[in-house]
């Protein structure tokens, strides 16, 4: 079905080959909206949620020079894994240019199992408005795409110096920390011709150090650290020490979802963008290799 608009409303369509169920929990979890909420190379920094009638939801989003921007409204109905409807607003310097418009999200089962997911966004003031996030839509739209269809996505703060991920693992929380907390990290802590983990070694627990060494970009490399909170099998925290002496820190986050475990990792601290973005490239890579390592390993 083709996307269509009026001049104060528009409407997007989309098919996903996720459960209708999946979509709508996309939308519902911070941590997963967090990911994907935010057009192109704008990162939702902080979304909280409250869902219930008459409950709030507020999106802080970072533009990549650092500028913050605010949105938030108030659920006027919500049908599990079927349809949301609330208010969206923007917030301004003056309160009195802030007015709200009606975001409706459409859950429909498709013959295939799949989702068809209509967004309705209504009450432009402008064209120009309609015309401006009809493109922020489309973007978000395609974002959740690669989420839903992968288990895993990728965002960066840069502002912030943050990466916050999120990927499905095909395994249990157990079997996840395990893969996270042991030597198994040699086998899916790699980005091919740029570094390879060899050698883990870690004594997991609070106050207890963790080093890694390998080759990268054709050099040894050696990284380190101190585990700052462990909660098996649900947290892992530690700080990641590089050998020019920088210091950021990740923490992990794992929590049984659909059969398999949402692990949602943060790494905070980069006082360098390039590094940052770097940085998240190789987690990109890195989380997928876990997630085919998990599935190989049934």
């Amino acid at each position: 079905m083709n996307d269509t608009q009026t001049a104060t409303a528009l409407a997007i369509h989309r098919h996903y080959s996720a459960a209708p169920e999946r979509v709508y929990a996309a939308w519902t979890d911070p941590i997963a909206a967090a990911i994907f909420l935010g057009p192109s190379d704008v990162q939702a920094s902080e979304v909280a949620i409250d869902l219930r009638v008459g409950g709030r939801y507020d999106i802080v989003m970072r533009m990549p020079d650092g500028e913050q921007i605010d949105v938030g409204g108030v659920y006027r109905e919500i049908v599990p894994a079927r349809r949301l409807q609330m208010t969206w607003r923007w917030r301004e310097d003056d309160p009195k240019d802030e007015y709200d418009t009606l975001l409706t999200l459409e859950f429909a089962r498709a013959a295939d199992g799949g989702t068809d997911f209509t967004l309705t966004h209504e009450r432009f003031a402008t064209p120009e408005s309609r015309d401006r996030h009809r493109h922020g839509w489309t973007s978000i739209t395609e974002k959740l795409d690669a989420f839903l269809r992968t288990g895993l996505c990728v965002g960066t703060d840069l502002a912030d110096g943050r990466i916050l991920a999120t990927a499905l693992m095909p395994a249990s929380v157990e079997r996840t920390f395990a893969a996270l907390a042991s030597p198994e990290v040699t086998t899916w802590w790699v980005r091919p011709g740029v570094f390879d983990t060899r050698e883990w070694s870690g004594e997991v627990r609070v106050g207890g150090r963790w080093s890694a060494s390998g080759i990268g970009r054709g050099e040894p490399y050696t990284l380190g650290g101190e585990f700052t909170a462990c909660d098996a099998p649900h947290r892992l925290a530690h700080t990641w020490q590089t050998p020019a002496g920088e210091t950021t820190a990740v923490a992990y986050e794992l929590r049984a979802r659909d059969g398999g475990t949402q692990l949602v990792l943060r790494h905070d601290g980069f006082a360098n963008a390039s590094c940052c973005e770097n940085t998240a490239i190789g987690w990109e890579t890195s989380l997928e290799r876990l997630i085919a390592h998990l599935r190989a390993a049934g």
